[in-house]
């Protein structure tokens, strides 16, 4: 699936959720941004309980594991919205997407970092463990 088939499905799907729970959309810039900064601020708290320095709740590793992605694709889907909403050229961004692969490649104490824009898969993490990696600072 490339990138612009996914910000259709997210689109598709953020607007079939908010006529289901009679939200409100729309299209200002601001709340397009505060939307993300939420999502970005639970994907903060989401890998600092993976990686011990925020209160675990309670939860397994495979949860928090879990909890990490989940986060990091609503991020994405978030991102994914903004795009669609302002008609930027997804394809071109293919190329911007590539760059953040090889740069992710050459990070230290990472074995590889790839990010991924298909089904459920958002990102994973090959070799070191992220917990094993930020114990390693």
């Amino acid at each position: 699936m490339d990138i612009a088939a996914l910000g259709d499905e997210v689109e598709a799907v953020s607007a079939f959720y908010a006529e289901r729970h009679d939200i409100t959309r729309t299209d200002d810039w601001l709340m397009l941004m505060l939307k993300l900064g939420e999502e970005v601020g639970e994907l903060t708290k989401a890998y600092l309980a993976r990686c011990g320095w925020a209160r675990d709740r309670g939860r397994t590793e495979d949860q928090l594991r879990d909890d990490f992605r989940a986060e990091l694709s609503d991020v994405l889907a978030r991102v994914l919205l903004i795009m669609h909403r302002f008609n930027i050229d997804r394809r071109a961004s293919r190329s911007h997407e590539a760059r953040v692969k090889a740069g992710a490649r050459g990070l230290p104490g990472r074995d590889h970092v790839e990010l991924r824009l298909m089904e459920g898969a958002v990102a994973t993490h090959r070799g070191r463990d992220i917990e094993a990696a930020s114990q390693a600072r």
